[in-house]
């Protein structure tokens, strides 16, 4: 994005240039915006763009011997990446200017900045929101009330714009905001249709027009929404608009909304015209003392925005958009060009092989993989999954893909791009090759993969991913929307199963055997072995669904959390079965019990070689307990960590709530310990008088019949 004038016919200046930084730029001519005019294109400067720009002026020098007239295209090129980041076609009204060009712009928020023009005419102002947040937002911007100081929302006039959740179109509405309510029917007022709250100008009874707010441009690109509005310094409607002098400080509000994405439940929006949306939330702010027409330039890049061509439509951009998958570890870009669609693949880490593919899982999956031999040759292949073992994974030699290339660098992160037909064309006519079809007006699940060894021949055990997407991230390669797939119910059963045996059965099983046994006919001992039991076939439960979520991918247990549950699940079985030969106390004696069969006899022989041993039994039965209790609440920590790596959102809260659960268990037990030693202390008086037999107290009673005698 830059100002492009020309100083004379050897020269021009850029202003208010903004470029990312990466690789060296150069300034470049060409006949056309398209890829095959600029690949034979020609330098015109040997000015260098390299590193971050952000509102910088720029004066370039032409190459001795080039002139104006030798190009229709000014462009900034990226000789090394054949890509490029921004095209200027030479029109006949070099004044007129593009629609993502503004003269100030002001950062509001890391993902959220305002840009603005005066126009010429001198009756209104242009405003451009842009946004790196999802498209499932909107953004909100406009003046405070005059006569508010602080709490600016109140009396707020805002434009709020961005794009339908259900149809992708861009939007610009006029909003008016009376109160910190949602737009309802106004209970103060006794005129019909009177409304209260954050409504549209539009359902507001005596508005003077239903919107001063026009859209005049719109675009998504690489992430990153752009929306451009105009609106009159003096509108009609004086109730509902408020009056923007340029000249003056002024206070304005801004927010961004999150869509009520179900329209169907429109319950709490019963006054709208356009999408329903929903309360702000925290994201929200207020500009205070902002005089339009000083020169500001106030903006950074957003975190990871690409600078590509305005214009994703047009062919001067290599690949006009670009999604991270699940995880961050691999990025893809593509760019649809009539019945092709072109993808670049990069991974953020070293790897000697690097693979996406097109599905929610490896079963029935369609994948590219790049690869680096032994020699260092680099290829890329396609190939049909149909399982999980390497034997499943089949090499397709037919489908047609061309401009096929493969890098490597030297940090070892490898990227692959190649251009493929939408309707899965073979190389041969009606050749089956087993292509999948893209269809770019729907969600296509996307996967990634990458490991340290590939092969040409039959693939190996060795060959398997070091690492992989956990989810899928469904992608419209038409808008550049995405989502990311739900988490695996099954993992989070897994997770609340263990959380129950854990976190609720065995430490109530403990507590029984601590404080009840005070109560008549062993009820300790019930709620003790009848909790613990419980508890193990809990586990086992929770076990059994793991174990079918890991073996689907033959990940077999190779995680560290994997490793730590089979522990505690093993210190888990250990108490039951060590319960059942629990010795016996010094004064049992079962030598007067009725002949009983051999097994029996052996077990109560076994028990009497454990009589002296009651003691060693004891310790050894609680420390199994307590470290078991300890690596569960490791392991059930570490078990949100995998269950966010696959997808859960808010890991943090629950963290929370499972550390003020145990925090709470452990304030329960000190409270019932303390309780426990002080009965213990109210009784002992009594334990220790002397307490006298029958003929102790016969004898005591002549004794004192004779003294009395």
């Amino acid at each position: 994005r830059g100002d492009v004038r020309v100083l004379d016919g050897c020269s021009f200046r850029v202003e208010l240039l903004e470029v990312t930084a990466g690789d060296p730029l150069t300034w470049w001519g060409s006949r056309s915006t398209s890829a095959k005019d600029i690949r034979v294109g020609f330098r015109v400067s040997n000015t260098i763009v390299s590193g971050e720009h952000m509102g910088t002026t720029m004066d370039v020098q032409f190459i001795p011997g080039v002139l104006w007239d030798q190009f229709l295209v000014l462009s900034l090129y990226d000789e090394k990446n054949d890509r490029v980041a921004g095209s200027l076609p030479l029109q006949e009204h070099p004044m007129i200017e593009q629609p993502t060009m503004f003269h100030h712009c002001l950062q509001l928020s890391p993902e959220l900045r305002v840009r603005w023009t005066l126009p010429p005419d001198g009756l209104s102002v242009e405003f451009g929101l842009e946004t790196s947040i999802s498209s499932t937002y909107t953004m909100n911007f406009g003046p405070a009330s005059p006569n508010a100081s602080n709490r600016l929302m109140g009396g707020a006039d805002a434009a709020v714009v961005g794009h339908s959740p259900s149809t992708n179109e861009p939007f610009a509405l006029d909003y008016y905001m009376s109160s910190y309510i949602e737009c309802y029917p106004s209970q103060a007022s006794q005129h019909p249709g009177a409304v209260e709250g954050v409504c549209e100008d539009a359902v507001y009874a005596d508005a003077a027009q239903a919107s001063n707010v026009e859209l005049l441009y719109a675009h998504q690109l690489e992430g990153v929404s752009l929306i451009r509005f105009r609106r009159p310094l003096v509108s009609p409607d004086l109730v509902y608009d408020h009056p923007i002098t340029p000249e003056e400080a002024q206070n304005y509000i801004w927010a961004v909304s999150p869509y009520l994405m179900d329209e169907s439940k429109d319950y709490k929006f019963p006054l709208r015209v356009g999408p329903a949306i929903l309360y702000h939330g925290p994201r929200t702010g207020e500009v205070f003392d902002l005089v339009l027409t000083n020169t500001t330039s106030n903006c950074a890049h957003f975190q990871g925005l690409i600078t590509a061509a305005e214009d994703p439509s047009s062919d001067q951009s290599a690949y006009a958009t670009s999604v991270e998958l699940y995880g961050g570890t691999v990025t893809v870009s593509w760019r649809v060009v009539g019945a092709q669609i072109a993808f670049q693949v990069k991974s953020n880490r070293p790897c000697r092989w690097l693979s996406m593919a097109i599905g929610t899982q490896m079963n029935n999956g369609h994948a590219y993989v790049a690869w680096a031999d032994q020699d260092s040759n680099l290829k890329l292949q396609s190939y049909s999954m149909t399982g999980q073992a390497p034997s499943d994974v089949k090499l397709i030699n037919s489908e047609a893909m061309s401009e096929v290339g493969v890098e490597l660098g030297s940090d070892g992160r490898m990227s692959f791009s190649f251009t493929r037909q939408l309707d899965g064309s073979c190389v041969e006519a009606g050749a089956s090759c087993s292509v999948p079809s893209i269809d770019t007006g729907r969600m296509v699940p996307f996967i990634w993969a990458i490991g340290d060894s590939w092969r040409d021949g039959p693939l190996q055990v060795s060959d398997t991913h070091s690492d992989r997407s956990a989810l899928a991230v469904y992608i419209n390669l038409a808008n550049g929307r995405s989502s990311t797939a739900a988490v695996d119910r099954r993992l989070v059963s897994h997770g609340w199963l263990m959380y129950l045996a854990w976190g609720a059965m065995i430490p109530f099983s403990i507590m029984a055997a601590r404080f009840l046994k005070h109560y008549p006919n062993t009820l300790w001992l019930k709620v003790h072995q009848g909790m613990a039991c419980a508890a193990l076939v809990t586990m086992c439960i929770g076990l059994a669904v793991a174990i079918a979520e890991e073996w689907k991918d033959e990940r077999h247990l190779r995680s560290t959390h994997s490793k730590m549950g089979v522990a505690t699940l093993v210190l888990a079985a250990v108490n039951p079965i060590n319960a059942y030969f629990r010795p016996p106390k010094k004064d049992d004696d079962d030598s007067t019990l009725p002949r009983v069969s051999k097994l029996e006899l052996l077990l109560r022989n076994v028990r009497r070689l454990w009589r002296e041993r009651r003691l060693q039994w004891e310790i050894g039965h609680r420390v199994v307990a307590i470290v078991g209790m300890i690596l569960a609440i490791i392991t059930l920590f570490s078990g949100l960590d995998s269950l966010e790596r696959h997808g859960l959102r808010s890991k943090q809260e629950y963290e929370v709530a499972l550390g003020v659960w145990f925090a709470g268990l452990m304030c329960v037990i000190v409270v019932l310990e303390q309780h426990q030693r002080y009965q213990i202390k109210r009784l002992q008086p009594l334990e220790e008088l002397p307490i006298m037999t029958a003929s102790e107290a016969a004898r005591s009673s002549n004794g004192n019949v004779a003294k009395r005698g």
